[in-house]
């Protein structure tokens, strides 16, 4: 399958009317902490990650992807609270096509594992399909230096490698 280059198109602005857009401080360190906790690899490593991670989502949000981190308690409640966020976004004015999250558990999860899993989706009058949005999510996470598998189709879940055990 062939993909089609992302091209940017301006910043979409941040969205602190609507949550957390960019990892924060808090939210970065939480992160850290928990891979040190699980004491399973190297601080450099993970902290190289995390960058790169925050990279493709700013990236994301550039072609039109509205990115959280550490959101929510699960996939379920957190693609119900996302698409809420979208739906207030475009009333805003912003053009918006998905969304990418992970929640809190598969941050703890990726502390033990070095993967993360990404919930992604499409918004639905966009005229984008979750296949679309998946193919650019992968491809973002890719141009950051990241090592991402989806298995395609709207399934909804990408597997982010963050670090090697």
């Amino acid at each position: 399958m062939q993909t089609t280059p992302l091209v940017s198109p301006p910043m979409l602005p941040d969205f602190k009317l609507l949550g957390q857009s960019t990892l924060g401080p808090t939210t970065s360190q939480r992160m850290q902490d928990l891979f040190s906790i699980a004491g399973n690899f190297q601080f450099s490593s993970v902290q190289d990650s995390i960058e790169r991670l925050e990279q493709a989502f700013k990236t994301m949000q550039a072609h039109g992807i509205l990115t959280r981190h550490d959101y929510s308690c699960c996939s379920v409640c957190g693609n119900a609270e996302i698409r809420d966020e979208v739906v207030k976004a475009k009333q805003a004015g912003l053009s918006i096509d998905g969304f990418v999250f992970y929640p809190w558990g598969a941050a703890d999860t990726a502390s033990e594992t070095g993967r993360l899993t990404l919930t992604f989706g499409s918004h639905i009058g966009s005229g984008v399909s979750a296949g679309d949005i998946g193919n650019r999510v992968i491809q973002c996470l890719r141009t950051a230096g990241l090592a991402a598998e989806w298995k395609g189709g709207p399934a909804g879940h990408i597997s982010v490698t963050l670090v090697s055990q």
